[in-house]
């Protein structure tokens, strides 16, 4: 993939082009404010709210350039400001400060947690049944083949989970813009009907891939297709996977989490680094049942 992250201190930031996400019906809008401020209001968060109203006080007229991630406020998670107007080579360069933009209700704002959930391929790990449904071609894989679709999937209604998502029409879109402009991208798995049974996307900034969300619809689709990229990105020279926000899927397959100083130290020195094909395809010759990696 061609280096087009590099954007020095001075930089400017405009859209590259208007913006124009999906409505969000007025239910789904009711329901995500409702859901999202009992969120914040959760006995294990209710006592970072004050820090947190107080920062966002303080960064009223912010949403400018990406703040330095050295001002973050730790008793709030790791909140750093507002991001303001979102465009493309916003979003690249607050990840390349080590930021992340999040929120389910009121404007986006830029976070970078104390710890950091991260993997290095040597530690990646493919439990056994994954193995077996990759070498018996249980699934077919693709990447950029239905972004659009792959992304709806991750901001819809998971069975047994609330109805609560990060990813609001107008963060579909800015993704979307980052996956035409070869950013963002999608690793699909599909069924033996063709169906789509699981996925995920993410973001490649240099040798750093963020890993934005997944889905599945058949048990394991998504740790395969997981395995699959992971493959692939490390064949291609990336070195390091960012969760943003750990979870017990991630940790599963060997993530770990790593210091806000350290972590700021790898991006500084990866981010700049070109990895990854112009084009994004499934290589049939990568052995992926029978990688090991660290080995």
């Amino acid at each position: 993939m061609s280096d087009n992250y590099t954007l020095s201190e001075k930089a400017v930031f405009q859209p590259e082009q208007p913006v124009s996400p999906v409505r969000e019906s007025l239910s789904q809008r009711v329901r995500r404010i409702a859901l999202g401020t009992a969120f914040v209001l959760m006995p294990a968060r209710i006592g970072e709210l004050p820090y947190l109203l107080g920062a966002m006080a303080r960064d009223a007229l912010g949403g400018g350039m990406p703040p330095d991630a050295a001002r973050a406020e730790d008793r709030a998670q790791g909140y750093c400001g507002f991001c303001g107007e979102l465009s493309v080579a916003k979003l690249m360069e607050g990840y390349r400060r080590g930021l992340f933009p999040f929120a389910h209700v009121g404007p986006y704002k830029w976070w970078s947690t104390p710890q950091r959930p991260v993997l290095e391929f040597a530690d990646f790990r493919i439990e056994k049944k994954v193995r077996k449904l990759i070498r018996r071609e249980a699934f077919r894989y693709t990447f950029d083949q239905a972004f659009p679709d792959v992304i709806a999937a991750c901001a819809g209604l998971r069975e047994g989970k609330t109805p609560l998502t990060w990813l609001r029409p107008e963060m579909i879109a800015l993704y979307t813009q980052a996956h035409e402009a070869g950013n963002c991208h999608s690793v699909e798995v599909w069924d033996e009907t063709g169906s789509l049974v699981g996925g995920a996307y993410g973001t490649a900034v240099g040798g750093l891939f963020l890993a934005e969300s997944q889905f599945y619809r058949t048990p394991n689709a998504s740790k395969c297709g997981y395995a699959v990229l992971n493959r692939h990105l490390a064949e291609w020279g990336f070195s390091l996977v960012d969760a943003k926000r750990g979870s017990p899927f991630m940790y599963q397959q060997g993530y770990r989490d790593m210091p806000r100083a350290e972590y700021l130290a790898r991006v500084a020195g990866i981010s700049g680094v070109s990895c990854g094909p112009a084009v994004w395809a499934v290589d049939p010759q990568l052995d992926v049942a029978g990688w090991k990696p660290g080995q």
